[in-house]
């Protein structure tokens, strides 16, 4: 009776410690998860912060080219509660004559970065835009739309 009960106790032992490695193992997949959720979150976030900075500058551009008159480059912060978006816009002139406005517009949300830049020609058109996505510090060029 008492290699019985020490035999009990071994097959209970080794089922507690199987079912253990199964809970960790399903924690593990559930925290990867969990993990890429939030990436992918965060990668959007900071590409509609960058898409909402070259936006507001295209909405005030002709306010934006006044305002630059001296000067061929400025940049622009926009803090929301979601992130933050850089804006640096370049005026190019040709023969003292408005040819171009460079707009590149870094958004970042936790860590991600995604980048857009657009050229805008002297009539305030959108010529072409270059989607950029990353995180950390390395950034991919991921989609180019050039519109005429």
């Amino acid at each position: 009776m008492k290699e019985q009960r020490g035999s009990i106790f071994i097959y209970l032992l080794i089922i507690l410690i199987l079912l253990s490695i199964l809970s960790i193992g399903v924690f593990n997949i559930s925290y990867s998860a969990v993990k890429g959720a939030q990436f992918i979150q965060d990668n959007n976030q900071a590409y509609y912060l960058a898409k909402s900075g070259v936006e507001s500058i295209i909405s005030n551009i002709d306010n934006i080219i006044e305002e630059m008159d001296e000067d061929n480059m400025r940049t622009y912060t926009m803090k929301l509660s979601e992130g933050t978006a850089i804006i640096d816009v370049e005026i190019i002139k040709k023969d003292n004559e408005l040819e171009k406005v460079h707009i590149d517009s870094l958004g970042k949300a936790n860590g991600s970065k995604s980048k857009i830049q657009a050229n805008l020609t002297k009539e305030g058109k959108l010529e072409e835009s270059i989607l950029i996505l990353g995180d950390g510090e390395k950034l991919s060029i991921k989609e180019m739309i050039i519109v005429s």
